[in-house]
């Protein structure tokens, strides 16, 4: 593995990724190395369980000019850890994926009876998925999210993605789901469960 100086990037070869530049050094236990953006409080969290270990973590305030102008705290940060701590914070991070993973499964697929379409949704889906007539959109995105091995939450659900089906300001909204079983993705509401968007893998 090489190291970039100038980007603090760990490459496979011996020409950075990023910036392009040519014959880079062995990468070393203790070079710092960039991990990610995160926001502030996360990585400060993140910095003082990796100090802990005795893994050194470096933070890169990261955000708009506004809020530095006006004296705010800049609301993320550019992580980099040292190169041989990487590992143990990747594998950190991949638990605390697969947990939230599993935790938005379990609470979407007891509901999969509560599945629904808008009709214009529907419309748009089918011609998408060039859907004959007489297939069952429900059904196949009950399948998919009962078979689901992948989810990604694509945040809170705003007013303006709700449409006309919410406008109670009272409302729980639910998140922006997507759940793949590797054929196809099916985009919806975790609350209301009403599907958005399916796509073919």
């Amino acid at each position: 593995m090489f190291y970039c100086e100038n980007c603090n990037l760990q490459n496979q070869t011996n020409r950075c990724a990023k910036c392009g530049r040519k014959n880079l050094r062995q990468v070393q236990a203790e070079d710092f190395c960039f991990f990610r953006r995160l926001p502030a409080n996360k990585a400060e969290n993140l910095k003082a369980t990796l100090e802990a270990k005795g893994i050194g973590c470096a933070l890169l305030p990261y955000g708009t000019g506004l809020r530095s102008r006006v004296g705010m705290k800049l609301e993320d940060c550019l992580v980099f850890v040292q190169y041989h701590g990487l590992a143990y914070v990747e594998d950190l991070f991949l638990q605390e994926e697969n947990a939230k993973m599993q935790a938005l499964l379990q609470a979407i697929q007891p509901n999969v009876g509560k599945l629904h379409v808008l009709p214009k949704d529907e419309k748009h889906i089918r011609r998408k998925l060039r859907m004959h007539p007489t297939e069952d959109l429900l059904e196949l995105c009950k399948s998919v999210v009962l078979s689901a091995n992948k989810v990604f939450d694509g945040g809170e659900i705003s007013y303006e993605l709700q449409d006309e089906e919410c406008f109670n300001p009272d409302a729980v909204l639910g998140h922006y789901c997507c759940l793949s079983n590797g054929q196809h993705e099916v985009w919806l509401n975790s609350v209301s469960m009403r599907v958005y968007k399916v796509v073919k893998i």
